[in-house]
């Protein structure tokens, strides 16, 4: 999926536990302050919310391009 410039993709960590990781094609991210290669999100009960609070952290800048900044 992408979500303004940014691919998310959703993953199944555990049997019934999802989380989704963000990448930018450009390179590095920085997210919580940190610069970082990818991200990913706490573990939700499917895909489409975790595909959903990664979206939230895009949109509420909590994950941006390192250039950004």
């Amino acid at each position: 999926m992408h979500h303004k410039a940014f691919n998310i993709e959703a993953s199944e960590s555990q049997p019934g536990r999802w989380r989704a990781t963000v990448i930018h094609p450009d390179g590095t991210l920085v997210h919580n302050g940190k610069q970082v290669e990818s991200c990913q999100t706490r573990d939700y009960p499917n895909s489409e919310s975790a595909l959903e609070a990664a979206k939230l952290d895009i949109d509420f800048t909590r994950i941006k391009r390192f250039f950004e900044r």
